[in-house]
């Protein structure tokens, strides 16, 4: 079999990691819906906003933390940084 064709299957070690992830986010109940679309942690770095509602995650939360999630695995140089607010400053 080509790599770029074993690449593609699904890897329940991936999928452990992948997880994982979701417990330390606290979005452990979309584990079950990564399971059903055979997504682990490598196809997971490749998902987009739209390809996250297509495959059931509802939540814009959920899916903003996915999002931070994916960047942080394709950069991890930049994971772990927010942005910082400054909330002391008045609101216009």
């Amino acid at each position: 079999m080509p790599a770029s064709l074993h690449a593609l299957r699904f890897d329940p070690n991936s999928f452990r990691q992948l997880c994982q992830l979701f417990n330390d986010l606290g979005l452990s109940e979309y584990s079950d819906v990564m399971l059903m679309n055979e997504v682990d942690l490598a196809m997971f770095s490749t998902l987009n906003e739209g390809d996250l509602k297509m495959i059931g995650v509802p939540a814009l939360h959920a899916r903003k933390l996915m999002l931070q999630a994916i960047n942080g695995l394709k950069n991890p140089a930049s994971a772990g940084r927010e942005e910082k607010v400054n909330c002391n400053k008045p609101f216009r």
